[in-house]
């Protein structure tokens, strides 16, 4: 049996397998921004997007960054967001000294917002931080087929990706990983291999089933840890009306030709090798 039916064969067995297997819920993956503790993870929607068109994942004000031996670089600037300025009322009345008897009925109410100057991280020096470090040590060449995506000028690096375990940037060609875990590595290079073949599906949802149930293939074929429970889950939630099988199905044949992608590198490694 050749590689390739080899290939297929497996394929065939994980559809088989994901499409019997009870649900479960999602796996908990050890991510770099869970475990930095980030101040700004508690910011509301709209200043966590003010960070976001700032450029960064970590900003503070300057006290929070003295508090872990940092502080704003000089020559930086600030950014703004809004803070909420709340006032303590009784009985829907201002405090005053003759209601403390009352004290029992007073409560917070919103009276406006105020600006704070807030710096990012890559504006600031002094101790290096706990997740900084850990995103230093990240070395992503140990994962198979890095130099599939150094030849396909894809670079990847670790970063702080708190909404998601890692994404593919087309536009930058780099993959940002917000986990170690090789499921999501393999999830994102997929991704990436998919956006260079021709064809590619317009559709998003499917994309992602393609991309989900290639990086469970990968994994099985290097002997990796995977979750099919994870996946079969991930896959539910992209399929919309469709059946999980149905959704499977269509996307096998590109699954087949990101691994078709894959193998002709290896085996240009192997013969470049032999020479």
């Amino acid at each position: 049996m050749t590689t390739t039916e080899n290939a297929k064969k497996l394929l065939s067995d994980l559809v088989e397998k994901l499409d019997t297997q009870t649900i479960a819920a999602f796996c908990r993956k050890r991510l770099f921004a869970s475990e930095a503790d980030l101040p700004m993870n508690k910011w509301s929607r709209l200043n966590q997007f003010s960070a976001f068109l700032a450029g960064t994942s970590d900003a503070r004000g300057v006290n929070q960054w003295r508090a872990v031996g940092r502080w704003p670089r000089k020559g930086s600037h600030a950014f703004h967001i809004l803070v909420p300025m709340f006032r303590t009322v009784t009985n829907d009345r201002p405090i005053q000294e003759q209601d403390v008897e009352q004290i029992a009925d007073e409560k917070q109410i919103l009276s406006g917002f105020r600006c704070m100057p807030v710096f990012r991280v890559e504006d600031t020096e002094g101790r290096e931080l706990d997740y900084q470090i850990a995103l230093k040590a990240f070395d992503p060449s140990r994962f198979p087929l890095y130099q599939l995506s150094v030849k396909m000028g894809v670079t990847i690096r670790a970063g702080l990706t708190r909404d998601a375990y890692g994404y593919f940037a087309p536009d930058e060609k780099a993959i940002i990983l917000g986990t170690d875990d090789p499921t999501t590595y393999f999830h994102e290079l997929s991704h990436a291999i998919d956006n260079a073949l021709p064809n590619k599906n317009e559709d998003y949802n499917f994309n992602e089933v393609v991309a989900e149930l290639s990086s469970c293939f990968l994994c099985s074929l290097y002997n990796l840890p995977h979750h099919e429970e994870h996946t079969k889950a991930y896959i539910e939630s992209y399929s919309g009306k469709s059946p999980v099988a149905f959704q499977i199905m269509k996307a096998v044949d590109r699954v087949l030709e990101i691994y078709a992608f894959i193998e002709s590198f290896e085996q240009e490694q192997t013969e470049r090798a032999a020479q």
